[in-house]
């Protein structure tokens, strides 16, 4: 496998430290805490082969304060409902972030607190969700966001193969 293994807590210092990073890359990456349990060989074997990102509290905690980064790429990266909405919290109050990418992560991910964080970022210029499927409440509270958020002027959604009923509700706003 060709999964980069990220140490969150590592990140978290690289973010506080280097208030001039511009763009962090993640893609395809397996994310994983300094404290978690390499011990456990049966969710090592479990989860080979797959890109996943679980326990990031503290990098993203850092992500929502940082003062230079401008692109945040998380694409083929599984992510979990609780690291999307620790992600949604950071997006909310960051101040720097033009660019999110979060294409292709996963089937069982719930995007409404995301959605919901763009009501209140100020500097989200593009945001690249494709590849990735949304329930219609979802993407009901996507287009609701994007009514009320004046700065995200570009959004990707190529590959999430859309309904005739979703376009249209962003015809009716």
């Amino acid at each position: 496998s060709n999964n980069r293994l990220i140490h969150m807590d590592a990140m978290a210092l690289a973010l506080d430290e280097n208030d001039h990073l511009h763009t962090l890359n993640l893609s395809q990456a397996t994310i994983e805490n300094e404290d978690d349990d390499d011990d456990d060989d049966d969710d090592d074997d479990e989860n080979s082969g797959e890109n996943s990102c679980t326990h990031s509290s503290t990098f993203l905690v850092k992500l929502g304060t940082t003062r230079g980064l401008k692109v945040l790429i998380f694409d083929d990266v599984e992510l979990s409902t609780e690291t999307m909405d620790e992600l949604a919290q950071s997006v909310r109050i960051n101040t720097s972030l033009d660019s999110l990418h979060l294409n292709n992560i996963g089937e069982s991910v719930s995007w409404k607190s995301i959605f919901e964080s763009l009501q209140d970022n100020t500097t989200l210029r593009t945001l690249r969700i494709g590849q990735n499927r949304f329930d219609e409440h979802d993407f009901h509270t996507l287009v609701g966001a994007l009514c009320l958020n004046r700065s995200v002027k570009s959004v990707i959604l190529s590959g999430c193969d859309l309904t005739d009923e979703y376009l249209i509700m962003v015809g009716e706003r």
